[in-house]
């Protein structure tokens, strides 16, 4: 295997990983169909939305394997389409948030925002 190879598989066991940084949700295709991935949700951002009068949205920054098994691949998204079920925050109860973008891809991993 080569390097390359090997950084690609620890990137993908990184995010996948529940017991390190990864949380378990809930892909949801426009569709409907639905099947459980690990990732890791950034959950500090907010963004303006001037053409809604400035109002302010909560942006989510979700890290996610680029694979069809243990994560989403590119062709599968459907963007404003496809949503990732997760919470807000510690205790609360997950709620469906959009997939909007796709921020940074590489071959092991995407960074998708989500509203």
């Amino acid at each position: 295997m080569s390097l390359r190879n090997m950084m690609l598989a620890d990137a993908k066991q990184i995010a996948t990983n529940l017991h390190e940084f990864g949380e378990a949700v809930t892909y949801y295709t426009r569709d409907g169909d639905a099947r459980d991935i690990s990732v890791v949700v950034v959950r500090d951002a907010l963004d303006m939305l001037p053409e809604a009068g400035d109002v302010t949205s909560t942006l989510f920054q979700v890290y996610v394997a680029n694979d069809s098994t243990v994560g989403i691949t590119r062709d599968e998204i459907d963007r404003g389409g496809d949503y990732i079920e997760f919470p807000i925050g510690n205790g609360k109860e997950p709620t469906r948030r959009s997939i909007i973008r796709i921020l940074e891809e590489d071959d092991a991993m995407m960074v998708l925002e989500c509203r």
